[in-house]
C-alpha cells in the first residue's frame, strides 16, 4: 500500500478509534449511546446462535479454500456462495432474534408494528394521497412517532406501497392480515384496520430483510475489482457476521449499507473509468438514501474520502503534484469538483455531529 494512501486512511481511522476508546473508557460513556442494554440470557437461548455461526464459518471456510484469487468463480462455486449467503444469512438473523424473542417470527412482527421500535407502518400504511403526505410532512412530522418525526418520509412509504399491492389481492390481504392483527396492538392504529393496510406490515418485513441481504451484491463486485475473487468471496461471507446485520432485524436502518456500498462501487467506476453516467447514478442512489434517512448524508463524505484515496492510488505522481493547481478541462468535471468541495465543506462545518443520532 502506498505511503500516501496510509496517511489518508488515518482520516476515518482516527475519529473511529477515539469513539471506540470513549465507549470503553470514558466515565460518562452512556452519553454516547442511545440506551443501556443488559445482556443476561440463558445458555439454551444463545446455543443455537453459537451452533449457527460455527456451521456457517465452517461452510464458508470450505468454500473459500476452493477459490483461487486470480480466477473467477465456477458455476458450482457461484451457486454455493449464493446458497450459503441466503440460507446462512437467514439462519443468523433468525438465531440472533431468538436470543431475546422465544418466537423469532412473532418478535420480528412485534418490532414492525410497535411504535417505539419502528412505527413506520403506523404512519405509512394509512397514507392515501402520497403527494399530499409528502407536501404536508414538515408540519405533520412533530405529531408522528419518534422515528418518523426525525426521518424523511421515504421509509414510511414502503408500507404505503405494501398497502397498494395488497389492495390488488384482497384474499391474500385478508389471510395475512388475520394472522398479524393480534401482534399489531403496540401501534397507534386499531387492530381492525383495513386488511390491505394490516398486511402491509408483512410487505415491510420482507423488504427490510431483502434490503439487509442485498449489500453482498455490490460488495462482491467492489472487492473483486480491488482485490480479486477470493477476497470478494471472503467479504461476502464475513458480511452476515457483522453485529448490525443480525441484531437489528426488522429495523429498516440495516438497508442503508446497500446505499453505502453501491455508492462506493460507483465511485470506483468514476475514478477508474472517468464515467459521467456513474456519477449521475451515485447521486441518484444518494438522493434515495437521504430521502429515507438523514443519517445517510455522511455517505457523501465517505464516498469523497474513498474517491480521493483511489485517485492517489491510481494517478501518476506527476499528476498528483499538480493537484493544487489543477484546472478541469471540461465543464462537467469543473462542476463535479466544485460540488465535491461544497459538500465536503458543508459536511465538515454545518452538520451537528454531536447530535447526528437524533436525525439518523
Amino acid at each position: 500500500m502506498p505511503k500516501a494512501t496510509r496517511w489518508f486512511l488515518l482520516i476515518p481511522a482516527i475519529p473511529t478509534t477515539i469513539y471506540v476508546l470513549n465507549l470503553l473508557f470514558y466515565p460518562n460513556r452512556d452519553l454516547l449511546i442511545l440506551w443501556r442494554r443488559e445482556f443476561n440470557v440463558p445458555l439454551d437461548a444463545i446455543l443455537p446462535l453459537i451452533l449457527c455461526v460455527l456451521s456457517y464459518a465452517i461452510c464458508g471456510w470450505l468454500l473459500v479454500r476452493r477459490v483461487k484469487s486470480d480466477d473467477g468463480l465456477t458455476r458450482a462455486q457461484r451457486a454455493g456462495l449464493i446458497a450459503l449467503a441466503i440460507v446462512g444469512g437467514l439462519a443468523i438473523q433468525w438465531s440472533v432474534t431468538r436470543v431475546t424473542e422465544p418466537d423469532p417470527l412473532v418478535g420480528i412482527v412485534w418490532r414492525t408494528y410497535a411504535i417505539k421500535s419502528s412505527g413506520y407502518w403506523t404512519v405509512g400504511a394509512q397514507v392515501q394521497d402520497v403527494a399530499r403526505f409528502i407536501g404536508d410532512y414538515p408540519q405533520n412530522a412533530p405529531e408522528y412517532p419518534v422515528h418518523e418525526s426525525r426521518h424523511p418520509p421515504g421509509l414510511s412509504l414502503i408500507y404505503w406501497a405494501g398497502a397498494q399491492l395488497f389492495k390488488l389481492a384482497p384474499e391474500a390481504a385478508n389471510t395475512v392480515a388475520n394472522w398479524l392483527r393480534p401482534y399489531s396492538c403496540l401501534s397507534d392504529v386499531a387492530t381492525t384496520v383495513a386488511a390491505n393496510q394490516m398486511a402491509a406490515g408483512a410487505f415491510g418485513i420482507l423488504v427490510e430483510i431483502l434490503l439487509a441481504m442485498l449489500p453482498v451484491l455490490p460488495l462482491y463486485a467492489l472487492v473483486k475489482r480491488l482485490a480479486g475473487a477470493k477476497a470478494a468471496v471472503l467479504a461476502v461471507l464475513l458480511y452476515p457476521l457483522t453485529p448490525g446485520y443480525g441484531i437489528w432485524v426488522a429495523q429498516l436502518d440495516r438497508g442503508f449499507a446497500l446505499a453505502t456500498i453501491t455508492v462506493l462501487l460507483l465511485c470506483e467506476a468514476i475514478v477508474t473509468r472517468n464515467s459521467y453516467k456513474h456519477a449521475l447514478a451515485a447521486g441518484f442512489v444518494l438522493s434515495i438514501a437521504t430521502f429515507a434517512s438523514f443519517g445517510n448524508v455522511p455517505i457523501a463524505l465517505i464516498a469523497g474520502i474513498y474517491a480521493l484515496v483511489r485517485i492517489i492510488q491510481t494517478q501518476p505522481r506527476a499528476n498528483l503534484r499538480r493537484l493544487s493547481t489543477w484546472q478541469p478541462r471540461r465543464r462537467k468535471e469543473r462542476l463535479s469538483f466544485l460540488e465535491q468541495c461544497r459538500c465536503g465543506c458543508w459536511l465538515s462545518c454545518s452538520l451537528a455531529w454531536t447530535r447526528s443520532h437524533c436525525t439518523g
